[in-house]
């Protein structure tokens, strides 16, 4: 197994475990909506409805959009959670593992395989935009999804829909949110593993000043591919240089700023070039130093 092989399956085992997660805490906030919704309907209803003099009596109206908010504002906390922990994981093993690569391929072992603290890896991945951070997009999302649960199931049961037709309703409206949950994890996840490799290497970088790298946007191509996409793939740049799409730019593959439409849900993936400056690195005493640095560390 290669190494991008290994980032890979990392990602892919990541992002399942992940969204089995986001999974549970989608089942566990409809099970409290249909249980609040069950309440009403067993209080206030007559002949499988809620009329509506009742529902609207005593502001009950409002105060099951209350707890409707309440419900949907845990689990977006939950959802938040849930991704920047998967972020903060992610990030510390391909940091790692582009180290270890960078060892493999020249023999110079001065990474050191360590923890990294949780608030720099959040500082790493931040999105310098506003707007565009994990926090706002979940934000977005959180309101979102209030605003269906208040409009949705509060005109049904308006409109003289029974419990069933109201649960069903919810269940849509909840699963409508896990899905675009999913797309944030996953078009996080790759945004994480492109900058944890390009963190790596200008760390690595930093202590080998006769290296230098160039790195190149590899496409998933399997039909399902944007044409954007397809069009950058083997493109090669200078290491600290942006990529540029027709409606984006930016570092690699998901660390984008731009249209959605380029960013979201891609798949593509960063390969880095290392190259020697020094011709003294490709000689046979390189090599010699090189197996003598292995050997007095092993």
């Amino acid at each position: 197994m290669t190494i991008e092989e290994w980032k890979r399956k990392l990602l892919d085992n990541l992002t399942i475990d992940t969204e089995k997660r986001l999974k549970v805490a989608t089942k566990d906030a409809l099970k409290q909506v249909k249980g609040s919704l069950s309440e009403y309907y067993a209080k206030y209803g007559k002949e499988g409805v809620i009329p509506q003099e009742a529902f609207l009596s005593y502001k009950r109206n409002l105060k099951m959009e209350e707890q409707l908010q309440e419900i949907a504002t845990k689990l977006n906390n939950i959802e938040f959670k849930t991704i920047q922990d998967a972020n903060v994981e992610l990030y510390r093993e391909i940091y790692n593992l582009t180290g270890y690569d960078l060892f493999a391929r020249t023999g110079i072992n001065s990474i050191t395989f360590t923890t990294i603290p949780k608030d720099t890896v959040l500082l790493a991945i931040q999105n310098p935009v506003k707007e565009l951070t994990l926090k706002s997009t979940m934000e977005v999302h959180r309101r979102e999804i209030v605003r269906q649960l208040r409009i949705q199931l509060t005109s049904q049961i308006l409109n003289g829909r029974g419990y069933r037709e109201v649960a069903e309703q919810a269940a849509y409206i909840f699963n409508g949110d896990y899905n675009k949950a999913l797309r944030v994890l996953r078009t996080e996840n790759r945004k994480v593993k492109t900058i944890a490799e390009l963190d790596s290497l200008e760390a690595e970088l930093k202590k080998r000043p006769n290296m230098k790298a160039t790195k190149t946007w590899i496409t998933a191509i399997d039909g399902r591919e944007r044409d954007s996409h397809r069009a950058m793939n083997g493109t090669t740049i200078e290491r600290n240089e942006e990529f540029v799409l027709p409606s984006a730019r930016g570092q690699g593959p998901a660390a984008l700023t731009g249209d959605p439409s380029e960013i979201v849900n891609c798949r593509c993936a960063l390969s880095l070039n290392v190259e020697f400056k020094d011709e003294f690195l490709k000689s046979k005493e390189w090599q010699k130093e090189k197996y003598q640095h292995w050997k007095g560390g092993n």
